[in-house]
């Protein structure tokens, strides 16, 4: 079942889960507007609108980018490393409550806490599985033994990049090779593994 929301002509969609979640998020985080469903809705067209501004509006365009882990994944990480925060998601393909996403104006009423390169965590487990762009991965490398650094209490992070080898990833190579940081690292073959669709609020 697909909900429509039309503003000035323009129209977003999602389906009726989605809906529901983004309900969920909205009013554990705005209880005072909790019955107010024009700003829910309101809230609502803003985030698709801005997603699909950034993303593109057809089908599958710029799905990759908010592509996400399956639910198992994080049911695994969160009991057997108690991580409940998501560094890098949006409230579309978000799995946790808690999270850091690229657009704090349309995502906070939704629970964002903002970019993750302005959060600076000293203790607790947190997931990053960044965009997979050269750049961003780098950042978040940066950041990460940053914040690393600068904690003296539990600290930890379960990262999802790709396997980029040919030609190398800089940031990655750093990652895997060079972080003083890092306790344990693997590699999934890429027929036993599987990411969630960006686009998974449309389907």
């Amino acid at each position: 079942e697909i909900y429509e929301l039309t503003y000035d002509q323009e129209t977003v969609t999602l389906n009726r889960l989605h809906l529901q979640k983004l309900s969920f998020l909205f009013n554990k985080n705005n209880p005072d507007l909790a019955q107010s469903e024009d700003v829910f809705h309101s809230a609502v067209w803003c985030l698709l609108h801005r997603y699909n501004s950034f993303f593109g509006f057809n089908q599958f365009e710029g799905q990759g980018l908010q592509a996400a882990l399956p639910t198992k994944a994080f049911k695994i990480l969160q009991q057997e490393f108690d991580i409940s925060f998501e560094s890098f998601a949006s409230p579309l393909n978000c799995y946790f409550p808690q999270f850091c996403s690229a657009f704090p104006d349309t995502d906070s009423p939704f629970g964002s806490r903002g970019s993750f390169f302005k959060v600076e965590p000293k203790s607790g487990s947190f997931e990053a599985n960044p965009p997979f762009t050269e750049e961003i991965m780098d950042c978040m490398v940066d950041h990460l033994e940053h914040v690393l650094s600068s904690s003296s209490d539990p600290l930890s992070f379960a990262i999802f990049v790709p396997e980029w080898i040919d030609p190398p990833t800089p940031s990655l190579v750093r990652m895997r090779d060079n972080c003083q940081f890092k306790t344990h690292d693997f590699v999934i073959p890429e027929n036993q593994h599987k990411y969630i669709s960006g686009g998974q609020h449309k389907d």
